[in-house]
């Protein structure tokens, strides 16, 4: 187990890949925080499937657009377990159809899950592995930025965008020992 006791955080965590995320964590040992906009029962149950399985996770709604939010889920996480090891960033909005068809309101509400809610996120967190002297940042992109991909050309944008950050952040942070990576699925 190489992730024995390790506080984790999954934005997105919820469905499909995040839930994947949660699952493969929790085997490798970690304390997973499944986050997500879906409903709190829904992931509860995630929860406590986890727990079955012999994991330990604990679910919270947010919004990771929300600033508010974000910082009380860096603290609930410190409330219960008194440390945040990792954070996983991928929770996405991704409607798909031609780029001309998205409504301003659509693609302002993907700029801001898709890249302010990484960067809030990031910020809610930071203060707490900052006092621990380090931390692991995973932003989740998507191959689609070196490929560009149909109907999906503002959410390749908010991934290109992500990349950037990621390595900004990793120039910035790294020195205090907070390492930010992007993988890049797909």
């Amino acid at each position: 187990m190489r992730l024995r006791d390790k506080v984790i955080i999954v934005t997105g965590g919820g469905a499909g890949i995040g839930e994947e995320y949660c699952y493969g964590l929790a085997r490798e040992g970690a304390k997973v925080v499944i986050v997500d906009i879906l409903p709190k029962e829904q992931l509860e149950i995630l929860a406590a499937d986890i727990q079955n399985e012999g994991g330990d996770a604990i679910a919270l709604k947010v919004d990771v657009s929300s600033q508010e939010q974000t910082l009380l889920m860096a603290q609930r996480v410190i409330e219960r377990w008194g440390r945040i090891d990792g954070l996983v960033n991928n929770a996405v909005w991704q409607p798909a159809k031609p780029f001309n068809e998205y409504t301003v309101d659509e693609f302002d509400r993907m700029l801001a899950v898709n890249i302010r809610g990484v960067w809030l996120c990031i910020v809610a967190v930071y203060p707490y592995m900052l006092k621990q002297g380090k931390g692991k940042v995973v932003n989740i992109g998507s191959q689609t930025v070196f490929s560009g991909w149909w109907n999906l050309a503002p959410y390749v944008a908010t991934k290109g965008a992500l990349v950037g950050m990621t390595r900004a952040l990793a120039r910035e942070i790294s020195p205090s020992g907070i390492r930010v990576n992007c993988l890049c699925p797909g």
